[in-house]
């Protein structure tokens, strides 16, 4: 909680005949994270599986989900799209904007994320005082554009470029390892690098946004 560790951690499993968890290893995630999780999945009991009316051991990953306690310019720029983040983790300067989100009525999807949007570019405007915080709220919403582009299918090198023009116009008090991480993911070629980079960078968001 001290360092705000959050994220996704996977650990692999192996079921034994009565449900139970019989070894457990943490393959993905926070650092800080993976020995609770293996702990946590150890404790864990589940239906035995049944194969020709006999139970059998399987394996398996079990993903455990960590939430932050508060996020920083960058989370918040990477989790802007979400309804439930931005009325959470909004800051109180934000709190109209807040309220705005909280009582949207509007039921149509395209016209709700219209209002979302035209929320977010608000939000937006205002950091436009505070270049650092700015800077940090573009790079986060890069970051989730970045990974929807390249995820889907689309071309990884096109989703590169916000991420390298915003780069070069880094303010000098920006974390030097985030902009390290972030050269090293524009640098990658090859997509499964690519995505593991990214998913190491989005795990540290908290620590290098501040």
């Amino acid at each position: 909680m001290a360092v705000n560790a959050h994220g996704s951690v996977a650990v692999q499993v192996l079921m034994d005949e009565k449900g139970c968890i019989e070894e457990a290893t943490a393959v993905s995630g926070h650092p800080l994270l993976l020995p609770n999780s293996v702990k946590i999945a150890y404790q864990s009991v589940f239906e035995p599986v049944i194969l020709s009316g006999n139970p059998v051991k399987v394996t398996g990953v079990i993903i455990y989900n960590y939430l932050p306690n508060q996020l920083n310019r960058l989370g918040l720029g990477y989790s802007s799209d979400s309804e439930t983040t931005l009325i959470e983790y909004l800051p109180r300067e934000f709190d109209r904007e807040r309220e705005t989100i909280r009582n949207l009525s509007v039921n149509f999807s395209d016209e709700r994320a219209a209002l979302i949007q035209r929320i977010v570019d608000q939000i937006e405007a205002q950091l436009a005082s505070q270049p650092k915080s700015q800077w940090l709220w573009n790079i986060g919403r890069q970051l989730k554009l970045f990974r929807s582009s390249c995820w889907d299918g689309g071309s990884c090198e096109e989703a590169k470029r916000p991420l390298r023009e915003l780069l070069l116009e880094a303010p000098s008090d920006i974390s030097i390892l985030l902009k390290v991480r972030l050269q090293e993911l524009i640098d990658e070629n090859g997509v499964s690098v690519i995505k593991q980079k990214h998913s190491d960078l989005v795990d540290r968001l908290f620590d290098l946004g501040n």
